[in-house]
């Protein structure tokens, strides 16, 4: 989804040969050790911990999906096929919560979902939807394969998290998908990913979903911009985060009408 950051390992190797290649004046050896320094520290900061780096599989965590809000669902599969040449595929109702959803494959484990209020039902939990008139990107999450070792891991290193909640929806075609989710737990961190694992047997929306779309990337703003950015350091996940008074999400897809973007 997002680049990161490569070292020139090529470059490194043009240097040492270099510098191996006949005697240097001291000021470029100075130069020379100074540079392998720096270079060295980068690859430190770069690396995960040797100890993050030897755990399992199950402590990896990926992007899992986007969010759209909307007032109406039908009104959004509209305008998101008019944007994109997709049509969002009814994905069903969310228990309890008054919404259900429509969503799209991204490719690669990934997908988006466009979520609004079911009309009849009254108490809808999410009462902000009702003020969306265009698609407007609310929130994000992150896959893991263990969502009980995720929540020890960050609260360990100081971040408040829910603990795992059970959730469910059940497909128009009748097939049931669960799943556990956590949250962080902080009200000044309002563009924070939220967590989930996916029940063994459930198809993972990415692929039964409609495809034609892929992630270009993610940005986010948020006033404690560093604060964030540990959180998602602390699970090996990369992306943009940028310090503002205004917190937002920001997304743009490659879609076969060209690039879209969501989010101001």
């Amino acid at each position: 989804m997002t680049p990161n950051p490569r070292l020139d390992l090529a470059g490194a190797r043009k240097t040492n040969a270099r510098a191996t290649a006949g005697a240097v004046a001291p000021d470029k050896e100075v130069a020379t050790i100074r540079s392998i320094a720096h270079f060295s520290v980068a690859l430190l900061l770069m690396s995960p911990p040797v100890a993050l780096a030897q755990e399992s599989r199950s402590s990896a965590v990926e992007l899992d999906h986007v969010i759209l809000g909307i007032n109406d669902l039908q009104r959004g599969i509209t305008a998101f096929n008019r944007l994109t040449g997709v049509t969002p595929q009814p994905g069903g109702e969310h228990p309890g919560r008054g919404t259900h959803n429509a969503l799209v494959s991204l490719g690669d484990g990934r997908y988006l979902e466009i979520v609004a209020p079911i009309s009849t039902h009254p108490d809808s939990t999410l009462a902000d939807l009702g003020a969306m008139k265009e698609l407007t990107p609310m929130g994000w999450a992150l896959h893991t394969h263990d969502i009980s070792a995720l929540v020890a891991r960050l609260r360990a290193n100081g971040f408040t998290i829910s603990d795992p909640a059970a959730g469910s929806r059940r497909r128009p075609d009748g097939t049931l998908l669960s799943w556990q989710i956590a949250r962080v737990d902080d009200s000044t961190l309002t563009v924070a990913p939220f967590f989930i694992e996916w029940a063994a047997d459930a198809p993972h929306p990415s692929g039964t979903s409609p495809s034609g779309c892929r992630l270009l990337d993610l940005h986010l703003v948020e006033r404690h911009a560093r604060q964030l950015a540990q959180l998602l350091s602390t699970l090996g996940f990369r992306t943009h985060v940028d310090a503002g008074p205004a917190p937002r999400i920001r997304f743009s897809l490659a879609c076969s009408r060209g690039a879209v973007s969501f989010g101001q």
